[in-house]
């Protein structure tokens, strides 16, 4: 099992940017976690090829995408996956938007985003393909 975790600011605020820096580097010491990325993942067809060659180059079966907008473009994403051979159920989307939204240091929303990547890992660890 090899699980890919994308965490995706909205906009190109440096200081989200440099929060979920944070984030990705939690999400590397997480278990079946193979690649991260942290960076912009738009809605666009550029965006949703950067995402199906990302998931091509690291050979991941499972993916969590957190993003600070993820209600926008979710089910673009999932067929991305489809698209390169994965389940669209094997796929995770977590909203971290209130780790995004706060211009200092949060130490609360810098534990729930944790805390809602950590259950979306151990999610798709335990889903099985029929």
């Amino acid at each position: 099992m090899k699980i890919g975790v994308i965490i995706s600011p909205w906009g190109t605020n440096p200081e989200a940017e440099n929060k979920l820096g944070g984030l990705a580097l939690y999400a590397k010491t997480l278990p079946n976690v193979v690649a991260v990325d942290s960076g912009y993942y738009g809605p666009t067809n550029k965006d949703l090829a950067k995402f199906k060659e990302w998931i091509k180059e690291n050979k991941v079966d499972r993916v969590v995408f957190a993003s600070c907008r993820p209600r926008l473009f979710k089910e673009a994403y999932k067929y991305a996956a489809v698209d390169v051979g994965i389940n669209k159920y094997l796929i995770e989307v977590i909203d971290i938007s209130e780790l995004c939204s706060y211009d200092e240091v949060n130490e609360a929303a810098d534990e729930k985003a944790k805390i809602l990547l950590r259950s979306a890992i151990s999610r798709v660890i335990s889903l099985e393909e029929i």
